[in-house]
C-alpha cells in the first residue's frame, strides 16, 4: 500500500495555497514489512472560481477539480484523494 510520507504530508497544506508544481513521496509497505520509497508530480492551480490538481503516479494522470465553494480547507479531502490514486481505488478517489 502506498501512502504519503509524514514529510508530503506537512508540505502538502503550502503547496496547495501556493500552486505550482511539486514532488510528492510515498512509502510502499510490502506485505512482508519491507518498505519501499517512491515518488509522483502533484500540479496544484488555483483558478478564481476552482482548484484544480493534477498529479502524476507510476506512468497515470489524475484529475481532481475543487469548486472554490468548497476550497475552504481541501486539504484533507486533496491528502486523501493522492492516496487513493496512489493505491489505484479510483473509485474512492473521485
Amino acid at each position: 500500500m502506498n501512502t504519503l510520507t509524514d514529510l508530503s504530508k506537512k508540505l502538502l497544506p503550502a503547496q496547495v495555497n501556493a500552486g505550482g508544481a511539486f514532488s510528492v513521496a510515498f512509502t510502499h509497505t510490502r506485505i512482508y514489512g519491507t518498505s519501499t520509497q517512491n515518488y509522483g508530480t502533484l500540479q496544484v492551480h488555483r483558478e478564481a472560481k476552482q482548484l484544480r490538481l493534477h498529479l502524476r503516479v507510476d506512468g497515470e494522470l489524475h484529475t481532481l477539480t475543487i469548486p472554490q465553494a468548497e476550497a475552504t480547507n481541501p486539504v484533507a479531502r486533496i491528502e486523501k484523494w493522492i492516496d487513493d490514486c496512489a493505491n489505484g481505488q479510483l473509485e474512492r478517489a473521485a
